[in-house]
């Protein structure tokens, strides 16, 4: 939707001026970008009452609760008011977010340790070439006359009505063909699961190592988020020519920074092989940080480069390689929980990752609203004071990512340390800190 957005003259923008929005507020990051924050906030809290679902309305009644609250994307295109397109995306943000949640149930339940490392490679890959062929239509904009930008925006309602059209198939699908399964192997040990202290909502959340997951997660989600979102924004405020500098070719910079990101994305997915592997994960977790840092840092500094095509070149390539391991990583991150003996029952691994991705996008939420309303508000109007205030918190949450995996505790300490050396003395035995109990 935000490809569709454009400006006061065409797009959704154009559509809800007058409905809920000014030409002034139009301008405003924090206004136009209410529909964002009420997805992500959406899938907070959407994903926490999950595990509840499962127990009061079985495992598939819920998924068809998803799908249908997922299907809501094709009404709220037509919403006659900005608030009620914002309410719609967050019906929409609900659904989506619960049926992340409710794979893992499927998984646990039904694959080994070796189908669950596969799965969590695979699962994420659905909404990154999502992600890409979005951007990938809007790269070349044409003229202001005609192209496929202006054809896409002038007639947003018919594009965005075909893509959520697209969501009842699952949902029809389901309702034809789907079974209902019991997440543990009875009833009875079902319920006696659940009623155990450390797998109830109340047990799970005062657990010390579930709050280091949430923020931990809040931490990848900026470097995913906002690295590929809002950085560009924020690199057109601080360098205009460079994100100008595509177009006299009609061709839009900032889509192709996004492509170059979700190109890497993907191709980091094989990172996610890692699991299946008989090497301890907390190696390859904190290198593929690093290298993230590195990277963003690489990002960072080019982005003051005079030259434009040398900045583009350094730009790119360094968002492709950030997103190749420190996003590529992420499988790796989520399935580590799955191989704490603790996290056996499918009941408590479906409550623990409920509280992990919907505090930790709530929490990411708030992030994200700080780091908007320091871009829109600080500094004079025309300077770019602040966008290094913004890149600066961006900056300290991506470090803050790589803090934060040097302190895991290693699921796997059995296994060497890595394909090519052991665990040099020196480093002792890790942190015993921060394991989900």
């Amino acid at each position: 939707m935000d490809n569709l957005k454009g400006t006061t003259s065409q797009g959704w923008l154009k559509d809800f001026i007058g409905h809920g929005l000014t030409a002034e507020t139009a301008k405003s990051t924090v206004q136009t970008q209410l529909i964002g924050y009420a997805v992500t906030f959406a899938r907070g809290l959407a994903t926490i009452g999950v595990a509840w679902l499962v127990v009061k309305f079985t495992h598939r009644r819920a998924a068809l609760i998803a799908l249908l609250l997922n299907s809501a994307a094709l009404p709220l295109i037509y919403m006659p008011h900005y608030s009620l397109f914002v309410l719609g995306r967050m019906f929409m943000g609900f659904g989506g977010t619960m049926l992340i949640i409710l794979v893992q149930p499927i998984i646990a339940r039904f694959f080994d340790l070796r189908g669950k490392g596969i799965l969590s490679a695979i699962t994420p890959t659905a909404y990154l070439f999502g992600a890409l062929v979005a951007h990938s239509l809007f790269v070349y904009e044409g003229t202001t006359s005609g192209g496929p930008l202006k054809y896409f925006q002038d007639n947003w309602k018919t594009v965005a009505s075909i893509c959520a059209g697209l969501s009842l198939i699952p949902l029809v699908g389901y309702f034809l063909f789907a079974k209902n399964f019991n997440t543990a192997d009875n009833a009875e040990q079902e319920l006696e699961q659940l009623e155990k202290p450390e797998n109830t909502y109340s047990g799970i959340i005062k657990e010390r190592s579930l709050w280091f997951w949430i923020f931990w997660y809040s931490f990848l989600l900026v470097a995913s988020l906002m690295v590929s979102w809002v950085t560009p924004e924020l690199v057109g405020k601080i360098n205009q020519s460079l994100v100008k500098s595509l177009d006299s070719a009609h061709v839009s910079w900032k889509r192709i920074y996004c492509c170059c990101f979700y190109v890497g994305c993907l191709g980091g997915m094989c990172i996610g092989k890692w699991s299946k592997l008989q090497f301890q994960r907390k190696p390859c977790v904190v290198g593929c940080c690093l290298i993230g840092v590195l990277c963003w840092a690489l990002i960072f500094g080019a982005a003051h480069i005079s030259d434009t095509s040398i900045a583009s070149v350094v730009i790119f390539y360094s968002v492709f390689i950030f997103a190749f391991f420190a996003m590529g990583v992420q499988s790796v991150i989520l399935y580590i929980p799955h191989e704490y003996p603790e996290n056996k029952n499918p009941k408590r691994l479906t409550i623990f990752y409920s509280y992990l991705w919907g505090i930790g996008y709530i929490i990411f939420t708030v992030y994200k609203i700080i780091v908007d309303s320091c871009s829109d508000n600080i500094g004079a109007k025309e300077s770019s004071t602040g966008a290094y205030v913004a890149l600066g918190l961006i900056s300290f949450f991506v470090v803050m990512f790589l803090v934060m995996a040097l302190t895991i505790k290693e699921p796997r300490p059995e296994y060497k340390f890595t394909p090519w050396f052991d665990r040099p003395a020196f480093l002792g035995k890790g942190s015993q800190a921060l394991r989900v109990e």
